[in-house]
């Protein structure tokens, strides 16, 4: 799966994070941190992101907890196949996407 519009989308509002493409990775300054040097790697088709300066490591789940303040089960809502009307620019508004997909099951 490409998580790449994911990623790009939830640092929208970012003006403080460089994002630098290398082969399937996104090198970028940590979005959880204060972070002059980019220290801050996350695969674009895994999901899979590290922070080298201890923020942490794991999948997209937990980058969307992290980067959203959301639960596991609203990340799972989120990346599941049976809701890929979900348009990513309406990450923007994540809890009334987590609230309709709970309520009726996809969003529109």
């Amino acid at each position: 799966m490409d998580y790449k519009n994911i990623i790009i989308e939830s640092l929208n509002k970012r003006s403080d994070i460089n994002i630098v493409f290398v082969g399937d990775e996104i090198k970028m300054n940590c979005p959880f941190h204060e972070d002059n040097n980019p220290s801050f790697y996350i695969n674009w088709k895994t999901g899979a992101w590290i922070c080298h300066a201890g923020c942490g490591q794991g999948g997209i789940k937990k980058y969307l907890m992290k980067i959203y303040n959301i639960n596991y089960n609203d990340a799972k809502l989120i990346l599941n196949k049976n809701n890929s009307s979900l348009s990513i620019k309406t990450l923007n508004n994540i809890n009334n996407i987590i609230t309709e997909i709970k309520n009726n099951g996809k969003v529109k």
